[in-house]
C-alpha cells in the first residue's frame, strides 16, 4: 500500500508539473511542442502508473480477502504494471530533457533490458501458476475417485 501510494503521488505530481514546465500563457507543456511523440508516450506511461497504483489502493482497502492466492497474484501483476509504467515515465522524461543521441540510445537500452526482465518474471510466475492449477486439478481428480 505504501509503494502504491508513493507511485500515485509521483505520477500525480508528474502529471501536474511535466518535465520542461508549462507555458504560462496557454497552460500547455513546453515539451509537447518540441517532443510531441515522446511526450504522448510520457503521458501514457504516467497515466498507466497513476491508474494502476490507485487501483491497487482501492483493491487493498475494499476488504477483499488477501489470503486468496488469485487475489495476491492480481495485486502483484498490477504492481508490476505500476512500477514498469513509472520506470518508462522516467526514461521518457530523461529522453525529452536531454536532447542527445547518447541519452536516447541509453534510455532505449535500459527500456529493452527492463522489458526482458519483466518478461522473464512474467514467464516464471506463469509457470508457477500453471503448476498450481495442475496440482489442484490432480488433487480434485483423486478426490473424485
Amino acid at each position: 500500500m505504501v509503494v502504491a501510494s508513493l507511485i500515485a503521488t509521483v505520477a500525480f505530481q508528474a502529471g501536474l508539473n511535466p518535465p520542461g514546465g508549462v507555458r504560462q500563457e496557454t497552460g500547455y507543456s513546453v515539451l509537447y511542442d518540441t517532443h510531441r511523440v515522446i511526450y504522448i508516450f510520457f503521458l501514457a506511461y504516467n497515466t498507466t502508473g497513476f491508474v494502476s497504483s490507485i487501483s491497487i489502493i482501492l483493491l487493498l482497502i475494499s476488504g477483499l480477502p488477501i489470503r486468496r492466492k488469485c487475489f495476491v497474484w492480481i495485486l502483484m501483476v498490477v504492481m508490476w504494471v505500476a512500477v514498469t509504467a513509472m520506470a518508462f515515465t522516467y526514461l521518457t522524461s530523461i529522453t525529452m530533457l536531454t536532447d542527445s543521441r547518447e541519452a536516447t540510445s541509453v534510455s532505449f537500452g535500459v527500456f529493452l533490458v527492463w522489458l526482458v526482465m519483466m518478461g522473464i518474471l512474467l514467464l516464471v510466475h506463469a509457470i508457477r501458476l500453471g503448476k498450481l492449477f495442475m496440482e489442484r486439478r490432480t488433487t480434485a481428480q483423486i478426490m473424485s475417485m
